[in-house]
């Protein structure tokens, strides 16, 4: 639902880490040797075996499968079917198609098979959430050229994946979505290559490679010498890829994709084992760093374990307590206080981010990093036609393809009749009318300020939050737009026009506040942001543009109940 230029602004660069139990096919005999290197992944502590990953059946995965032999289990619905209620859940609930669906599903089956059917439900729902980051094209991010790098590179990677008894899947879903297109692409991170590697994530990786070495042959007392060549093979790692690199006449390993993929392979395994085999962890961390994880899943843990030895270079008790309460990227994500650290709202220590602790906090989107990638793969796994329509779909503003097949209400007699079936309501939220009732003919100044019930309750929250947080009890929002009868009455429509006519948005003018005023709205807006409740565009004016999230419309309906209620 978020929106960044692709990999330019990454700012913490991919380092060791964790995930969520998976796995990969049976390895060729040329594998086996890597048999102690793969039970020995961990300095101090047991590492979880990986094993191989549920094939998915191939009958429908759909949101209500039919039951037949061989299908998938039916998932639990994603929300308590008492909870469904109102107009935005109706049409959130058939925003996606089946092949969408199904898509994701079948990603989620294979990387995830020991996840709860209400986890892999939720799962799909919130990779599905951000397909407007996977597929929305910008100067940085085009899904396209990222898939056709994958692809001509594909079967070495998945060689390398299995020799290295990594899960396929999971470094695929990353290459697809951190390659930029090309082996030779550089992020500001100077992060590099098909996998985005940087510096200190190749030296981590041949680290790795020599340890494993090691310890190969000291654990190899029943056949030494059938360890030794793959021993050696590890062990010169660094002599390989720079003599690859010479031979190529490129002046970095990392720009050599046998190279950059048997890194970001190694480096990827090193994660694997830094979690005890935790995929969605693993992947998670690709991106934000192993430290980072390690201070999450810490926080997390002392607050629902109790007493947990920090993971260091014995990880053995931290390891025990994931495993016994068999903590998964989703159990993170819906905790709040984990959710703000993995957002930015909060830092690694667990404080509240303000602007003199900002750079201890995450950012460019570390908490949704393993819903796209996921997302990246299973569009890869679909082909190319699918992805072109799918690139083609979320095309246009983000407010515009989040509610498209809302009704639009282009004329007078279409909001009598919406008015009139209760569709839409007068609003009582406390508004200041920042011109949304003048300038313009006075019968449809009449209809400015109908909206839908959810729009409704969500005025309420977050006025009622705004108060609190800037410590002012008589504060009224700044609006501009609510329903927007003045370009109806001119026949004219701009960009975020027409969008403005679905009784979801609201656009107001934070910058005409007093600066104590705007800096507390801004803050609850970013925080309804980050926890995707609404899509946000800021205007060249400093204008901003509100729209709900339809998947939360039962939400905003609570709220409407609770406000509303003695109105």
């Amino acid at each position: 639902m978020r929106l960044r230029p692709a990999l330019e602004d990454r700012p913490n660069p991919p380092v060791p880490s964790r995930a969520s139990r998976s796995s990969l096919g049976g390895l060729a005999k040329s594998a086996a040797l890597l048999f102690l290197l793969v039970s020995g992944c961990q300095r101090s502590g047991p590492v979880a075996p990986l094993t191989p990953a549920t094939p998915v059946p191939g009958a429908s995965g759909s949101p209500n499968p039919t039951a037949s032999p061989g299908a998938p289990a039916a998932l639990p619905p994603e929300i308590d079917p008492a909870l469904e209620k109102g107009q935005l859940r109706a049409y959130y609930n058939k925003k996606y198609s089946p092949q969408e669906f199904d898509a994701v599903r079948s990603v989620v089956e294979e990387l995830f098979p020991n996840y709860t059917p209400a986890e892999k439900r939720q799962a799909i729902a919130e990779i599905l959430a951000f397909s407007y980051v996977v597929f929305h094209e910008t100067e940085y991010h085009k899904l396209k050229l990222n898939h056709a790098a994958l692809r001509r590179h594909e079967k070495t990677l998945v060689d390398t994946a299995k020799r290295y008894q990594v899960p396929p899947l999971a470094v695929m879903a990353i290459v697809s979505w951190e390659n930029s297109g090309g082996i030779s692409k550089v992020s500001a991170a100077d992060a590099a290559g098909l996998g985005q590697m940087t510096e200190g994530a190749i030296e981590t990786a041949h680290e790795y490679a020599h340890q494993e070495a090691g310890r190969m042959r000291i654990e190899s007392t029943a056949n030494p010498a059938g360890i030794e060549p793959m021993a050696k093979y590890l062990e010169s790692i660094e002599y390989r890829h720079q003599k690859a690199a010479r031979v190529a006449k490129l002046p970095d390993e990392r720009f050599v994709p046998e190279c950059n993929l048997e890194d970001m392979v190694l480096f990827f395994r090193f994660l694997l084992g830094q979690v005890g085999g935790r995929v969605d962890h693993a992947i998670g961390s690709y991106h934000k760093g192993a430290a980072n994880t390690d201070d999450i899943l810490y926080d997390y843990l002392t607050r629902t374990e109790g007493e947990v030895v920090r993971p260091g270079s014995d990880r053995t008790d931290f390891l025990a307590a994931l495993e016994r309460r068999n903590v998964t990227y989703l159990s993170v994500w819906n905790d709040p206080r984990t959710r703000q650290m993995l957002n930015g709202l909060r830092t690694m220590d667990g404080d509240v981010t303000t602007p003199e602790n900002r750079s201890q906090a995450l950012g460019d989107e570390s908490d949704i990093y393993p819903w796209k990638v996921l997302g990246s793969l299973a569009a890869y796994r679909q082909g190319a036609a699918y992805v072109d329509q799918q690139v083609q779909r979320y095309s246009g503003p983000q407010s515009e393809v989040e509610t498209r097949g809302l009704p639009v209400y282009e004329s007078l007699a279409a909001l009598k009749k919406a008015i009139q079936e209760k569709k839409l309501l007068q609003s009582r939220a406390p508004l200041a009318d920042y011109g949304y009732r003048s300038g313009y003919a006075t019968e449809y100044v009449a209809y400015s300020d109908f909206i839908t019930p959810e729009l409704e309750g969500y005025l309420f929250s977050l006025v009622s939050r705004w108060r609190k947080t800037a410590g002012q009890a008589d504060l009224l929002l700044p609006v501009k737009t609510l329903m927007n009868t003045r370009s109806m009455s001119l026949g004219g429509y701009g960009l975020f026009s027409r969008v403005q006519m679905k009784g979801v948005t609201c656009l107001i003018a934070p910058q005409d506040l007093p600066e104590a005023a705007r800096d507390a709205l801004r803050k609850v807006l970013e925080v309804d942001f980050l926890n995707d409740r609404i899509y946000r565009s800021t205007l060249d004016s400093g204008d901003v543009l509100i729209t709900l999230n339809p998947r939360f419309g039962h939400q905003f309906l609570a709220a409407y109940n609770k406000y509303r209620a003695d109105r």
